[in-house]
């Protein structure tokens, strides 16, 4: 897309849970596009947005739901494209997957058309000021059957396969 990125996760591993959280200064309409595995109401791999409360905590905005367009390969491959008016405030966007069917540890069925299996949300004003949005992105936390502390998933460090802490029984 054209469109100013806000944030994304476009390759999201087994077993994650992503999040930033983003506040914008003033209202903004946005677009939030999504892949994930999604079949008859089961939500495996998938997205969503919360709004940050009076009281400190998230209230529900949007989630990725059964009514989502093909995403290509299997049938479970979906996709989110849905545009939102924001306003003022703090956001959390989520992308939360389980344990196979994956960009990372491989695809159970075909996969995906195209590069995102994750989230994207994108300013739908090609002349947003990006700069007056504050965005962080925590760390993903280390599983902990991970001993190399290279955090599962990231394309760009091993993968643990295997540990074993006692041999025999």
């Amino acid at each position: 897309l054209s469109l100013p990125q806000i944030a994304a996760f476009d390759c999201v591993g087994p077993d994650e849970t992503r999040e930033a959280i983003i506040t914008f200064p003033q209202d903004a309409d946005v677009l939030i596009v999504a892949v994930g595995e999604i079949t008859s109401g089961s939500r495996y791999d998938w997205a969503r947005i919360d709004r940050m409360s009076p009281a400190g905590g998230w209230d529900d905005l949007w989630e990725m739901e059964d009514d989502l367009m093909p995403a290509g390969g299997a049938s479970k491959n979906r996709r989110a494209l849905t545009a939102l008016s924001l306003e003022a405030g703090t956001y959390r966007l989520v992308y939360n997957t389980d344990e196979s069917h994956d960009c990372v540890s491989g695809w159970t069925d075909s996969e995906p058309d195209g590069d995102l299996w994750g989230a994207a949300l994108y300013a739908l004003d090609a002349d947003a000021d990006l700069s007056a949005i504050t965005v962080e992105v925590p760390e993903p936390p280390v599983p902990p059957n991970d001993v190399s502390g290279a955090p599962q998933g990231h394309p760009d460090r091993p993968r643990q396969i295997t540990r074993e802490d006692a041999v025999g029984g």
